[in-house]
């Protein structure tokens, strides 16, 4: 057993029992393993384990390994969401003998209009969309390739000023913006918590519930295709599981610590 394939098991161990202890399924949430910083050897280990889709915070990461790995467009939907997982390993990934499609690449980081040409080159989903004139570039982008992104509205249920998001009374209003741009699909809405050792659980279980709120509340609304929840991080994803969470963003618990000095492409 490799190392990431061990570290694999524990991370969807701790899923399924906190899925299990408010009455979910393992297959309702959808864990997404974050790549950012770590290196291509690193990322085709997940993939040979079954991985098919990496969630990266910066767009030229994404295009750099791209170029090795390959980009897949597919849907959620058509990959059988929410699981990020192929029970056939030998049915996901990239370039490689040992692969025979290449992986999803999640936008999770904030997106700069400079920058989108390369999620529309290489990304299949944003999870990270706070901006209009970036939701407007995007658009304008897909419309001449031809093809659709899946997105998420980030919203700042912390209100922290160093975070990014639209603030939760705006969320609404914003994605209906997002939602009438062609090439756009929502597919529902992102946050990251305050930190749990610093803020504890009743705090960050709040702003996870706020963001479920907002979801519902869409959902029920002009948005019933939007009902993903992307909430929970390494630290914090028991919490957001046992509040709704539809998709867990999970790096250092898979990968290890990060190499900030790394080349991606290695």
């Amino acid at each position: 057993m490799t190392g990431f394939k061990a570290s694999l098991d524990a991370v969807q161990e701790e899923i399924s029992r906190a899925a299990a202890a408010t009455g979910r399924n393992l297959s309702e949430v959808r864990l997404l393993p974050v790549s950012k910083m770590h290196p291509v050897s690193a990322l085709q280990e997940a993939l040979d384990c079954g991985v098919r889709e990496f969630g990266e915070n910066r767009p030229q990461d994404i295009a750099a390994k791209a170029e090795i790995l390959g980009a897949n467009f597919a849907s959620l939907e058509e990959e059988g969401a929410p699981a990020s997982l192929a029970e056939d390993p030998s049915k996901i990934g990239g370039n490689s003998p040992s692969s025979a499609i290449s992986p999803r690449w999640i936008m999770i980081g904030n997106l700069q209009r400079n920058k989108a040409k390369l999620i529309v080159a290489h990304a299949a989903e944003l999870q990270s969309l706070d901006s209009l004139p970036v939701a407007q570039t995007l658009s304008r982008l897909l419309t001449e390739a031809g093809r659709e992104l899946e997105v998420m509205v980030q919203v700042n249920t912390s209100q922290e000023a160093a975070k990014h998001g639209v603030t939760p009374e705006a969320a609404l209003d914003f994605a209906g913006e997002v939602g009438s741009l062609p090439g756009l699909r929502l597919r529902g809405f992102m946050t990251v918590a305050a930190p749990l050792a610093t803020v504890g659980e009743a705090e960050v279980r709040r702003e996870f519930a706020l963001l479920r709120e907002i979801r519902d509340t869409a959902v029920s609304g002009d948005f019933p295709g939007a009902t993903e929840l992307s909430m929970g991080m390494s630290g914090d994803f028991k919490v957001a599981i046992a509040e709704g969470s539809t998709c867990v963003r999970v790096g250092s618990a898979l990968f290890g610590a990060r190499d900030y000095g790394g080349d991606p492409r290695a």
